[in-house]
């Protein structure tokens, strides 16, 4: 008979074992699924961002309201990115093809645009900007469109890209030649 209560309390405790493992590997399930989600949930933005943004550009296009390169406009060369110097350099930015105030449309660029212009004369890091946009440290994604939308502005010459040798930071600082619809 003891044998059996051996046999039956060993059972127990692998049971009780089991369960406790079997409701860790449910609760790391749910996780991940919850993870996944929220995932293809921004993957379905992205694509609707991404049609959409298409199918202006295609619109845009018709109307003519893109301008095409001038092939006679100077060309820029940018300095590689591992070529710094002693001070804070501008990068050269791309000129627009004509005098007019570049066109920024979007409530994101208007933000960034707006902190930035609030003290024009500032080199501005993208710590910086997130902190007054509200952006948290942690908030990666949320850190990586910033980035990409300052690079953007910069590509549309509205930025200056500044960079500091021995600093890895990135610096921008406003062109102040926008208008915003």
């Amino acid at each position: 008979m003891d044998e059996m209560e051996l046999v039956s309390e060993r059972c127990d405790a692998l049971l009780k074992e089991y369960d406790e493992t079997i409701s860790g590997l449910e609760a790391s399930l749910r996780q991940m699924q919850e993870k996944r989600e929220s995932v293809a949930i921004t993957r379905d933005e992205a694509q609707s961002v991404l049609a959409s943004l298409r199918s202006v550009r295609e619109r845009a296009e018709s109307l003519q309201l893109l301008e095409t390169p001038d092939s006679s406009a100077p060309q820029w060369l940018a300095p590689d990115e591992d070529d710094h110097t002693q001070t804070p350099t501008p990068e050269p930015p791309v000129p627009p093809t004509s005098a007019k105030a570049v066109i920024v449309r979007g409530p994101r660029m208007k933000e960034i645009l707006s902190v930035l212009g609030a003290d024009p004369d500032r080199a501005w890091g993208t710590r910086d900007v997130a902190a007054l946009l509200g952006i948290a440290d942690n908030a990666k994604a949320s850190r990586k469109a910033l980035r990409a939308n300052l690079r953007s502005l910069t590509a549309r010459g509205v930025l200056e890209r500044i960079t500091v040798e021995g600093d890895s930071h990135t610096y921008y600082r406003p062109l102040m030649n926008w208008s915003f619809i």
